[in-house]
């Protein structure tokens, strides 16, 4: 609920900065220059983020997946959750093709 509401709040926040740079000469540039500052913001603040459990498994590090899972969850007592996610790594890297996959006509709406 509160990405939709973020989403939502951004869609406001964007409307009312086009609405009130419509009756300026280069008012699309304002608009747009604006948008651009939440989207660089983002790209740089990726840059900071942590390794995910399921990203260093991925890459065979699961010593130190576990250790990050436990650290998320704050508890000790992560094996259930750790090899849930040591299985869905190992049926994800079963899958051949999987970007063929999708345009199966099975998986088509």
């Amino acid at each position: 609920m509160g990405f939709q509401m973020m989403i939502t709040i951004g869609i406001l926040i964007a409307n009312l900065i086009n609405y009130g740079t419509a009756k300026l000469e280069n008012g699309w540039r304002i608009s747009l220059g604006v948008g651009a500052v939440p989207a660089i913001m983002l790209c740089v603040g990726s840059l900071f983020l942590g390794d995910t459990p399921n990203s260093l498994i991925e890459r065979g590090k699961e010593e130190e997946a576990k250790k990050m899972l436990k650290k998320i969850r704050g508890m000790d007592n992560v094996d259930e959750e750790f090899q849930d996610l040591v299985n869905a790594t190992k049926v994800a890297k079963g899958v051949e093709h999987p970007w063929k996959n999708i345009t199966e006509p099975k998986y088509r709406p």
